[in-house]
């Protein structure tokens, strides 16, 4: 029943399945007009409704129960301010390549208290709850 923002959606996948599980309302936004085409396709094939935009996460003014964000370290630190403010409860990051990437990123996030991190051949998943 949540609401949830995708950033940087790319293919769709992680709104696809965030709809899938249950969230009552589901944005996708990408930098990308073909990242934004093939989320509306993808949507489409998998019979969800999620609204798949081009934006930046400056540009949206709504907040989230839910921001998921699979992003290379260096998008994080140019984007994760604005990220932040679009966090109502959780935040879900992931795309942090190796420990320094994963150290790194908990500074940008030190507002926000971490639940869990995930680890998978030197993949990382940060959860975080606002404070």
């Amino acid at each position: 029943g949540y609401s949830v923002l995708d950033v940087g959606t790319g293919s769709g996948i992680l709104a696809i399945v965030s709809k899938i599980l249950g969230a009552k309302e589901v944005v996708a936004i990408d930098i990308s007009e073909e990242a934004v085409r093939e989320c509306k396709e993808n949507a489409k094939l998998n019979n969800v409704e999620i609204k798949c935009i081009k934006a930046e996460p400056k540009d949206i003014r709504e907040r989230y129960d839910v921001v998921i964000a699979n992003l290379e370290i260096k998008i994080f630190r140019e984007t994760i301010e604005d990220i932040k403010k679009l966090i109502k409860k959780y935040g879900i990051f992931s795309g942090l390549y190796k420990r320094e990437d994963l150290e790194e990123f908990k500074g940008l996030i030190e507002d926000f208290k971490i639940l869990k991190v995930y680890e998978k051949e030197e993949w990382y998943c940060v959860v975080v709850q606002t404070n």
